[in-house]
């Protein structure tokens, strides 16, 4: 009974994070959600007056229980408008950019995993760097895999201990799973503390994506939130991805067909794609 429970609660654990982000919505956006109530509300009203004059039984509809019901009808409607997508596409040149929340190493294709110039991974002694703290979320639970891709990591290494140029990118292939692990933070010293800036984040980026171009081959690239954690380069989750969209804007050749930013759920507060979509929606 106990694990029924708490599997009950896993699966409506989603929808009250969902409910409560729809009324913060409503609550900070009046106008918009009102304009989600209005024009539905409107529209459908029109089209009862003017059958009025062709349809006798449509009279039946004009009162103040006919409009109450139409008034329902429209406040659900701009609820479920003000809900936010949990993924949208883009097209950035010849690619998709498929942005959306999930789990990074559900994706088909080449999972992107955050390094730093040491390429410290499995075994690093600094467990709550950014790399490793990244590198733990998207394995979640699956440590035997995280430990295997760290020692992979270490094989392909020419020194063990020797700084690598921000952006140098590592294919690992173990069982069914293909990652590209990527120098994203830099390190002064093997016992210093990782950190990240604007232009190591963008170097990061362009050695990334000449490293899928030369080994993806049409297959998709998955990347997460390249920045945040602790050491991260303190700016919002949205502006990360703007930066990622810009990289990629900026790569003269195409990366892949399909490159998706895959962002952790628990960023769905956060983070409005529907508003994003907006932004790029003439690209």
């Amino acid at each position: 009974m106990t694990k029924l429970n708490s599997s009950v609660k896993k699966k409506l654990r989603p929808v009250s994070i969902k409910l409560s982000v729809v009324w913060h919505d409503i609550i900070h956006n009046p106008g918009r959600f009102l304009a989600s109530v209005f024009v539905p509300l409107a529209t459908m009203w029109t089209l009862i007056e003017i059958s009025s004059y062709f349809l006798p039984i449509s009279q039946l509809l004009q009162g103040i229980g006919p409009f109450l019901l139409l008034l329902l009808i429209s406040l659900c409607i701009g609820v479920v408008q003000m809900i936010r997508p949990e993924e949208i596409n883009i097209r950035v040149g010849t690619s998709q950019v498929v942005i959306k929340f999930g789990d990074l190493l559900a994706q088909e294709g080449f999972n992107v995993i955050p390094s730093n110039n040491y390429f410290y991974f499995a075994a690093s002694p600094l467990a709550n760097s950014l790399d490793v703290q990244l590198a733990r979320q998207i394995f979640q639970a699956d440590f035997d895999r995280y430990k295997e891709v760290g020692w992979l990591v270490d094989e392909l290494l020419e020194a063990k201990g020797r700084s690598y140029p921000i952006g140098t990118t590592l294919p690992v292939v173990f069982g069914e799973g293909k990652y590209l692990i990527v120098a994203s933070s830099m390190m002064d010293d093997p016992s210093g503390l990782p950190y990240m800036d604007m232009h190591i984040l963008w170097d990061a980026l362009k050695g990334l994506w000449a490293k899928a171009r030369e080994l993806c081959e049409g297959h998709p690239v998955n990347v997460p939130l390249l920045g945040t954690g602790r050491a991260g380069i303190g700016i919002r989750e949205v502006d990360l991805i703007r930066i990622i969209i810009i990289s990629l804007q900026h790569e003269q050749q195409r990366v892949s067909p399909t490159v998706r930013i895959v962002i952790h759920p628990d960023k769905y507060s956060d983070i409005d794609l529907g508003q994003l979509k907006k932004e790029y929606r003439w690209l």
